[in-house]
């Protein structure tokens, strides 16, 4: 499954998931995740750098405990 990152012009994140409108409204860019960067998203393990454009890794002892399954 494909899971992207929706930034506005100023790279700040708008919406993030697997489903995105087409066409995107003006000035909104969609960016194509990996499955390691979506994954650590979705489990708190990391941020989205709105300067870079990207996925940074939350340091171990930030991340959240998460209930088992």
């Amino acid at each position: 499954m494909n899971w992207f990152m929706v930034v506005n012009a100023d790279g700040e994140w708008v919406s993030f998931g697997t489903v995105v409108a087409d066409p995107l409204p003006a000035g909104l860019v969609a960016i194509p995740l990996s499955d390691s960067d979506s994954d650590a998203l979705n489990k708190g393990r990391a941020l989205w750098d709105a300067a870079s454009r990207s996925v940074v890794m939350r340091p171990e002892s930030e991340w959240p405990v998460l209930p088992q399954q």
